[in-house]
């Protein structure tokens, strides 16, 4: 009974596995019925629950030895998780913040990595016998690694780094498109959300700096420290989880309560006569003025320029655009920024002096809304127009 199977790094370990199950149970409560989501859920945080589970009978100091008596064929079973895990992370996201959310080619490209790794361990590991995997894993050593396993850890950790900023590209593009008039701010009730995305790329960040690390002391014969910083890094990860679940659990968000991004179907008023002379007055000052490329025009101060109440205005453009204020100017300066990339005056003009002139302030902004209105980035709408010109 003197026997210790698990120390303190180890029970860390255990805790996140513990949260990620948690944050399945609390968050499939709401029983969403968004298409996708609730698989891509459950694997999200399975997967993250495999990458802890991983790091313990590989690296776990008691753990270690007593799988490689007993189950040995267990290692590198759970790896899987630390392929797939980004992946999911950006589809669960687009899932939550997209009504009609499906798989296009680029997110199943993104599940490249993981089948390409999962198919080379599988002929190269798991098909040998079990005396061959004991034989390799007593004599595996981080110290006689070869440059190419290093290699291969920091190419996944940088694919994941990028994986993870796409999330966070999602959700900033998402809070400014459902809430402009608060840029640059966390809208209440939504701190999850953005926790959720921005300390995903935090952690993944730091692993791909482990990495690399790593990767230097093996190709430059450096002995640069990193065993604290993984062992950090762990009890940060329990923490980032931790925080998920309690913000989410705090502020009562339900998924469904997310306004998806998507058209909707525009239901006239009928309570609200729209008067001709605000669409007069509106329409030059737009049209003409080019008011919408002042990158802080408010409804407020559209509103005060016609001389009505910010109300009123509200109701002219929903009632006659069919849309709200936010998608009524970034149209016009949608359709302004179409006009200076087909201009040869502008050919040269660098797209984020575009973005500018148009009146947008966010990068994410502009390409976001220019593909949800052209299908396409201002980059790809520039390119296509030039190679119609030269033909």
């Amino acid at each position: 009974m003197d026997a210790v199977l698990f120390n303190t790094h180890d029970v860390v370990l255990l805790l996140t596995m513990s949260c990620c199950f948690i944050s399945i149970f609390i968050f499939l409560l709401q029983r969403s019925d968004k298409r996708y989501y609730n698989l891509i859920l459950t694997l999200f945080f399975v997967s993250s629950a495999c990458i802890p589970l991983d790091t313990l009978i590989n690296y776990g100091a008691a753990v270690r030895p007593w799988a490689l008596h007993n189950l040995p064929n267990i290692f590198f079973v759970f790896e899987f998780g630390t392929w797939i895990q980004a992946p999911l992370a950006y589809w669960l996201i687009k899932s939550i913040v997209e009504k009609d959310f499906s798989f296009n080619r680029f997110d199943y490209c993104l599940a490249l990595p993981f089948l390409l790794a999962a198919s080379h361990q599988s002929m190269a590991y798991h098909s040998l016998p079990t005396e061959t995997k004991i034989v390799i894993l007593q004599t595996l050593n981080i110290s006689n690694e070869s440059i190419t396993v290093f290699f291969v850890q920091f190419s996944r950790d940088a694919f994941r780094t990028y994986v993870a900023w796409l999330c966070v590209v999602t959700v900033r593009t998402y809070f400014d498109s459902v809430h402009p008039r608060q840029n640059n701010k966390i809208v209440a009730g939504y701190e999850w959300l953005a926790l959720f995305a921005v300390g995903f790329l935090v952690m993944n960040v730091w692993s791909s700096l482990i990495s690399l690390t790593l990767l230097t002391n093996a190709y430059l014969g450096f002995n640069i420290p990193v065993a604290i910083v993984g062992l950090l890094q762990n009890y940060a990860i329990l923490v980032f989880f931790a925080s998920v679940i309690v913000l989410y659990s705090r502020n009562g968000v339900r998924v469904k309560d997310i306004k998806p991004l998507t058209k909707k179907a525009h239901k006239p008023q009928t309570t609200y006569a729209i008067n001709p002379a605000y669409i007069s007055s509106l329409e030059p000052l737009m049209e003409k003025d080019k008011i919408f490329t002042n990158p802080d025009l408010t409804l407020d101060l559209l509103a005060e320029k016609m001389g009505i109440s910010p109300r009123t205005l509200s109701g002219v453009i929903n009632g006659h655009y069919g849309c709200n204020f936010f998608e009524y100017v970034n149209k016009h300066r949608i359709q302004e920024a179409k006009r200076l990339l087909e201009s040869q005056e502008f050919n040269k003009t660098s797209m984020l002096d575009i973005m500018y002139e148009v009146g947008f302030n966010s990068k994410a902004t502009f390409n976001g809304f220019f593909k949800k209105i052209e299908g396409m980035t201002p980059s790809q709408y520039r390119k296509q127009n030039l190679e119609s010109a030269k033909g």
